[in-house]
């Protein structure tokens, strides 16, 4: 069974924006459209692209000389998703 799923991730000629990933099933900084594609692949099986995005949310805690911290852990809780947080710099997805 093929567990790959294309993002097909385009920035619209703007560099990626780097953020925070936190999940149990992978963690760590996403600086480009292939780290994401890591993250949905870990996630295959489990969770669908479109769940990732709208069921990541920023944490609010975290501190803000940092790139944002988003994710599925309990500390993630913000009001903001990642879905928002790629389509406000741009990214389509």
């Amino acid at each position: 069974m093929d567990t790959k799923h294309d993002t097909k991730t385009e920035t619209q000629g703007k560099a990626f924006p780097a953020f925070w990933f936190d999940g149990n099933r992978y963690h760590g900084d996403i600086t480009s459209p292939a780290d994401w594609q890591t993250v949905v692949d870990q996630y295959a099986g489990f969770m669908t692209p479109d769940g990732l995005l709208d069921q990541s949310r920023n944490d609010p805690g975290w501190p803000s000389d940092r790139p944002p911290k988003y994710g599925l852990r309990f500390e993630c809780d913000g009001p903001h998703t990642l879905r928002q947080f790629f389509t406000e710099h741009g990214v389509t997805l």
